[in-house]
């Protein structure tokens, strides 16, 4: 009731639902107890943060540091600009939790958090940590999702896997952590069928119905059959329907599924950026597909798709797939998707920056390094935002397209 609540340290919301399914969070209407006034409204508790129930963390605020300099969005049919002044002031990001039944409660001031952004596979991943209270317990219990919001923007939605409190030198410290959105089509298998001439709204509404907020787009059709397997996830239900499309798909921040094509993506500068803690370019062969053999014995077809950029390099790994496809182009789109993704991320620039930077997966990057003797265009796969006893940076992993 409203004792243990106020104690608590949480701050309890009301959760309106929006249109097409979506979640949000509304002040207004909040009902607030255990110290503070009430007022009228339609939500759950909501219990304020007043007196002892209260955990004053500021003396643990972390800066921004305005060394690094910061990308510049552009759409992606102008010619992207140069660098602009980074952000300055205060990293304030603050995180809630949801229960099941709508229930959202506002964490601590965090001391810590590790926001992985990959968009798909593998996942996206959070973990953060604030301090703890022995009432917060049940309310922890009862959560299912966490968001992570920055000066009013969402900057992580995700599902909740696990949380934990330590007692020790530094006090009661509660941890956090799970996966983006895309974890509820990972963890869930999608029913084996096959599709004669499928469209993508059949495709979300059979294997996304599970929590999962997608983005409308306009229609799509498949070419011929489309199987999903006995035992595949419903993210791979999802991908392998998309990818036929020539669409990726793609979860924001926000945590909403969307499909989009590769030039959909912003375009963003980084000129010999300033505050680079640490930058590391890979070049890898291993690995990497020279020629598939596709190969259908039913029917005796078979289709090689030869990687000519690779071969010329003196590369040379060959690879026979055994498929049900039932034409010569689904023979050659698995070998060009296999040539594909052996090769994806084959030339990789990793670079830590100092302070926040506002790049998202599936960005493209035009980049100079010249310590690393680097200069091109680069694609973000992953961006990593951390925030620890040693300041706040953001690592980006960023493939040569």
């Amino acid at each position: 009731g409203g004792r243990a609540g106020a104690a608590a340290g949480l701050c309890a919301l009301p959760l309106r639902v929006l249109r097409g399914g979506k979640r949000g969070c509304g002040a207004e209407g909040s009902e607030h107890f255990g110290g503070g006034r009430q007022r009228g409204g339609n939500g759950g508790g909501a219990v304020s943060h007043r007196g002892a129930g209260r955990h004053a963390l500021g003396h643990r605020g972390a800066k921004r540091h305005n060394g690094a300099r910061a990308v510049c969005a552009q759409p992606a049919d102008r010619e992207p600009e140069s660098d602009l002044s980074r952000r300055a002031g205060e990293a304030f990001m603050t995180g809630r939790v949801e229960t099941a039944d709508g229930k959202v409660y506002e964490l601590p001031a965090l001391l810590e958090w590790r926001l992985r952004r990959t968009g798909g596979v593998p996942c996206d991943s959070f973990r953060v940590k604030c301090l703890y209270s022995a009432e917060m317990g049940e309310a922890l219990k009862a959560a299912c999702r966490f968001a992570a919001t920055e000066n009013g923007v969402t900057r992580f939605r995700g599902v909740i896997d696990e949380w934990s409190a330590v007692c020790g030198a530094e006090g009661t410290v509660l941890t956090v952590e799970g996966r983006g959105m895309a974890a509820l089509l990972l963890d869930n298998e999608a029913e084996a069928m096959t599709y004669q001439r499928a469209a993508l709204s059949e495709i979300l509404k059979d294997h996304a119905a599970c929590g999962v907020a997608w983005e409308p787009r306009g229609e799509v059709y498949g070419t011929g059959e489309y199987a999903v397997a006995s035992g595949s996830s419903r993210w791979k239900a999802i991908e392998g329907f998309a990818r036929r499309c020539g669409l990726t798909p793609y979860f924001t921040r926000e945590g909403v599924l969307c499909l989009r094509s590769a030039a959909e993506g912003r375009r963003l500068v980084l000129e010999e950026p300033e505050g680079v803690i640490e930058a590391s370019y890979r070049d890898r062969r291993y690995g990497v597909l020279s020629e598939v053999t596709a190969v259908n014995r039913a029917k005796k077809l078979r289709q090689t798709v030869r990687n000519e950029a690779f071969l010329a390099r003196g590369g040379s790994c060959r690879r026979v797939v055994y498929v049900p496809s039932r034409s010569v182009n689904e023979l050659r789109y698995t070998g060009r998707y296999q040539i594909e993704k052996s090769a994806e991320d084959a030339r990789e620039l990793t670079v830590t920056l100092a302070g926040s930077v506002d790049a998202e997966p599936m960005d493209r990057v035009e980049l100079s390094l010249a310590r690393l003797g680097v200069r091109g265009t680069f694609r973000v796969s992953e961006t990593l935002h951390t925030l620890s006893a040693s300041g706040e940076t953001t690592e980006l992993t960023l493939w040569e397209v």
